[in-house]
């Protein structure tokens, strides 16, 4: 709020200790705050102020795509209740099957969409305003489009505002997505949500109060009476985890995995989550991921003595570890999912932990998936795992489940797969494809 300086009235009301804005630090009227402003994809002004916000809900009704800037980026808002428009958001997004998230303008018009529990409720309406994953009632006005084949929902409630304002007038609900580009962080600028994002929204409804960082939405879910934080961002990061073991005086660093990264900073008994940041294969991600890090140890004034990161060699967070010449510990990537789910859970002494997690580096220098791991509190040892099979292509049979299947096929009946009466690996290769894998396969 800095860039706005207070008009008389607003100043009165701030140096004023009877007055319930006294010292109130996002202090602000028409005359003196953040307005907002109506643009094309072009850029070309349409409308500000309270026409902007008239506007914005006649384009949303009449189904086109708007780009908000909202609190921690920039969101993709669209009728959630059109199929034609979740479906033209998917093929501009490239998103072809990933739910969308939804905001709904009141508790109960969740209710009317969703079994809502007095624990999920209470959630919503908390001041952290989580994305809350529900299960399906029915599919009253939302598209089938926005989470096909799945039976949850993620919803929120508005949870600024200009959201707020916004829901009132439409009184609908509308997607709520992330404003980036896959893999990337949301856009946080007017200029750079332009150029990123004007092949996917017809509008964008702005404002002129700067955004320092991206965060995203926290999305939460109840499980056996508990809640389960799955995206660590929005009225969650970078809030304290207790930690029940105390190192006194030590600080680290934990610079976390490739993708869906987020960082870590603890002292003593608290660790320091940062909000989610993403996958970290694009140039924007791994500057955010520097940024965070250069933020959070400004923040809490710490310079850490140990530093932590993913066993692989190739994560860029690895490779951004190994460049800091400090003390460094490397964790297997699956033991790092038992060892989390220990600190969240609270658990002492001897346990077996098993991550279902699909790929990682392991010990041995393949790839593991599927490990167990018998752990205390000072100590663990990977005691078994899934059978191992091979992955012809490498990091390609990890995105092609056609090569993975392949790889499974090949490891328990041999050249045999290969035959021509196995029909389906006919039908998902063709024949050149199938001679060259064949190859691979017996290459090793």
């Amino acid at each position: 709020m800095k860039n706005f300086k207070m008009c008389d009235e607003c100043l009165s009301e701030y140096e004023n200790p009877l007055d319930r804005r006294f010292h109130a630090q996002p202090i602000a009227c028409p005359n003196c705050g953040p307005h907002i402003t109506l643009l094309n994809n072009n850029g070309k002004l349409i409308s500000t102020h309270e026409t902007a916000l008239a506007q914005t809900v006649e384009l949303i009704k009449d189904g086109k795509i708007i780009a908000l800037k909202g609190l921690g980026g920039f969101q993709l808002i669209a009728n959630a209740g059109n199929d034609d428009v979740v479906n033209r958001l998917r093929k501009r997004k490239q998103r072809d099957e990933k739910p969308f998230a939804l905001m709904f303008p009141t508790i109960d018009s969740i209710k009317d969409v969703c079994i809502v529990s007095n624990f999920e409720e209470r959630l919503l309406c908390s001041p952290e305003a989580p994305i809350v994953l529900l299960k399906k009632k029915n599919r009253l006005n939302i598209a089938d489009s926005v989470s096909p084949e799945n039976p949850n929902l993620g919803v929120m409630l508005p949870y600024t505002p200009l959201h707020y304002l916004l829901l009132k007038e439409l009184n609908f609900a509308i997607i709520a997505t992330s404003g980036n580009l896959s893999e990337e962080p949301m856009c946080i600028d007017e200029n750079e949500a332009l150029t990123t994002l004007g092949n996917i929204a017809d509008y964008f409804l702005v404002h002129n109060r700067p955004i320092v960082r991206h965060v995203d939405d926290s999305i939460v879910r109840i499980v056996l009476n508990k809640e389960m934080v799955l995206r660590r961002a929005r009225g969650y990061a970078p809030f304290p985890i207790n930690l029940s073991e105390t190192k006194k005086g030590e600080s680290v660093l934990a610079l976390g995995g490739h993708l869906k990264n987020s960082i870590a900073i603890s002292m003593g008994q608290n660790a320091f989550v940062s909000q989610h940041i993403g996958d970290l294969s694009t140039d924007k991600s791994y500057q955010a991921f520097t940024q965070t890090i250069s933020d959070f140890q400004k923040l809490y004034e710490i310079e850490p003595e140990k530093i932590i990161c993913d066993l692989h060699p190739e994560y860029l967070s690895t490779k951004y570890a190994e460049s800091l010449n400090k003390n460094l510990t490397m964790v297997q990537h699956h033991y790092a999912h038992v060892a989390s789910c220990r600190a969240e859970n609270q658990v002492s002494g001897r346990a077996l932990g098993v991550s279902w997690d699909g790929t990682g580096y392991g010990f041995d220098g393949t790839i593991w998936g599927g490990e167990f791991f018998i752990s205390d509190d000072e100590t663990f040892n990977h005691i078994g795992q899934l059978r191992q099979f091979p992955l012809p292509g490498g990091e390609k049979a990890i995105k092609e489940g056609r090569r993975s299947a392949l790889g499974i096929l090949f490891e328990i009946f041999g050249n045999k797969i290969f035959d021509k009466e196995y029909l389906l690996m006919q039908s998902n290769f063709s024949i050149g494809e199938l001679k060259i894998l064949k190859e691979m396969l017996n290459k090793k």
